[in-house]
């Protein structure tokens, strides 16, 4: 098998920003399963580039966090982050204003 040591993974909110949809949780399943069989770094990403809500204010979790990202969508994005370090991965998440 190919070595992946950094893999990047978006993920989505829903329209009201507050859950991470099926088809993110089950992209970062995947590279959690990947980056457990590589040793692999995870990084994932969301962008609040089509979205109302998005001011960017001082970082956390190794990124840039938007002012007005619904606390829950937060929250829901790092649970997804928190469940790749339970697997013994590194991992961080990064919201941008940038284009995905």
């Amino acid at each position: 098998m190919r070595e992946f040591k950094n893999i990047v993974v978006g993920l989505a909110l829903d329209s009201d920003g507050v859950a991470v949809p099926l088809g993110s949780l089950k992209a970062a399943q995947q590279a959690i399963w990947v980056g457990r069989a590589n040793g692999g770094r995870l990084r994932f990403v969301h962008s609040t580039f089509a979205n109302d809500y998005s001011t960017p204010v001082a970082g956390s979790s190794g990124g840039m966090v938007h002012e007005g990202v619904p606390a829950e969508g937060r929250k829901a994005l790092e649970a997804v982050v928190e469940e790749a370090r339970a697997a013994g991965l590194e991992a961080d998440l990064v919201i941008t204003e940038d284009r995905p």
